[in-house]
């Protein structure tokens, strides 16, 4: 797997909604979050919810005044 590196613009698209960025995001992290789960739950039905619920949480603080500020920081804050 090939690492991305975000940016200011990338952080901004995500912010207004930019429909590929969303896309890219929601690909991109994934895979990175289903290798974590697959660890630590067992059922399929609980990753799935863990993997929409982390997406969820994450876009509401990206969007949220004051949210996340560095964009080189948002794989750990994913994470």
């Amino acid at each position: 797997m090939e690492f991305y590196s975000f940016d200011d613009s990338y952080l901004q698209r995500l912010r207004e909604h930019d429909f590929q960025t969303e896309q890219h995001f929601v690909a991109y992290f994934s895979k990175l979050i289903l290798i974590k789960l697959r660890s630590r739950v067992r059922s399929s039905s609980a990753i799935d919810d863990i993997r929409q619920e982390t997406f969820v949480r994450v876009l509401k603080v990206v969007r949220a005044e004051g949210g996340v500020r560095n964009a080189e920081r948002l794989g750990g804050f994913v994470n």
